[in-house]
């Protein structure tokens, strides 16, 4: 991505009440939910074109995050997607009983449209997408109920699919 381009990033949905649009140095970023269409819903009521933005980033690989890119990818069909490489995995909570929490199928398919991402990646001039990579996360996925799936075993989430987008400025 060039200086002044921009992107949306998903995460918990206050975030889109509180934050929903940035103007930084590097141009327009949205902080946002993927979750049934509402984050296309909230950009309408806001009068934010999505067709403006050039990219989105994922913030983890489960699907309340990432379960509105199909309506994103009719309407910024050039817009790419940043993700950590493991956020493609299967993922399960045993929340209510052991059921999948992946990425949805028809999003994961379309990986044209998805830049996968390993360590830490600038993708504008100050802003960094930083991976969640601190040791022993796993006890806190077995403790919570989180799994991947990975060579055919269910194990605990070490939440290596996830990460922060951080934007440096002239006051961090």
């Amino acid at each position: 991505m060039a200086y002044g381009e921009s992107i949306a990033y998903t995460c918990a949905c206050v975030f889109l009440v509180t934050f929903p649009l940035l103007k930084t140095r590097v141009g327009r970023t949205t902080i946002s939910p993927e979750s049934c269409n509402s984050f296309c819903e909230n950009a309408d009521a806001l009068g934010i074109s999505l067709t403006d933005l050039d990219a989105y980033v994922l913030s983890h690989g489960h699907y309340d995050h990432s379960g509105g890119f199909e309506e994103l990818f009719r309407r910024a069909p050039t817009a790419k997607v940043y993700a950590r490489k493991e956020a493609m995995n299967n993922y399960l909570s045993a929340a209510g009983g052991m059921h999948e929490i992946s990425v949805p199928q028809a999003v994961a398919s379309q990986r044209d449209k998805f830049i996968l991402v390993d360590g830490i990646r600038e993708i504008l001039p100050g802003v960094f997408l930083v991976p969640h990579n601190t040791k022993g996360l796993e006890q806190i996925g077995a403790k919570n109920g989180l799994y991947k799936k990975q060579n055919d075993q269910i194990i605990p989430d070490d939440f290596a699919h996830e990460q922060s987008l951080v934007i440096s400025s002239a006051m961090s």
